[in-house]
């Protein structure tokens, strides 16, 4: 009986470990919510993320090294401030037509991310919010800016 108990557990805790690796959150930021699944951040809701003025008090910063790409879904319309600053391994990002503001340093040091498309209904861009993307090649801005 106690083997069997073991296995059982030893099951349990093998089958926690697995999901974790697959999707992880949902976290909350301002009216919106962030779930990861896959290395894909997605960004869900209505309104205004955050601001993490310390970067590192994100929800979701333990999993940064893991972040492949950024989702931002219609109804987001607002970047916090260094909400998805670092993500080192970071290539892509999706940023909604209805979006309006990028937040200070939303974006600094994803040093993979290689190119951007703002869109047309953003009408602000803080400073930093691309600072030292090395790889950034291409980076389009739309007049309203």
């Amino acid at each position: 009986m106690k083997t069997i108990s073991r296995y059982i557990m030893t099951l349990a805790l093998l089958l926690t470990a697995v999901t974790g690796a697959w999707a992880q959150g949902p976290w909350t930021s301002g009216s919106c919510t962030v779930t990861l699944n896959n290395g894909t951040l997605t960004v869900s809701g209505n309104g205004t993320m955050d601001n993490y003025p310390d970067g590192s008090d994100r929800p979701w910063d333990s999993n940064s090294g893991d972040i492949t790409s950024v989702v931002v879904e219609s109804g987001v319309t607002s970047v916090g401030m260094l909400a998805f600053s670092s993500f080192s391994a970071m290539t892509s990002v999706t940023l909604p037509e209805g979006l309006t503001a990028i937040g200070p340093n939303a974006f600094s040091s994803c040093s993979s991310l290689q190119s951007i498309t703002i869109p047309s209904t953003v009408t602000s861009i803080s400073e930093g919010a691309f600072f030292m993307c090395s790889s950034l090649q291409s980076i389009t801005i739309p007049s309203t800016v």
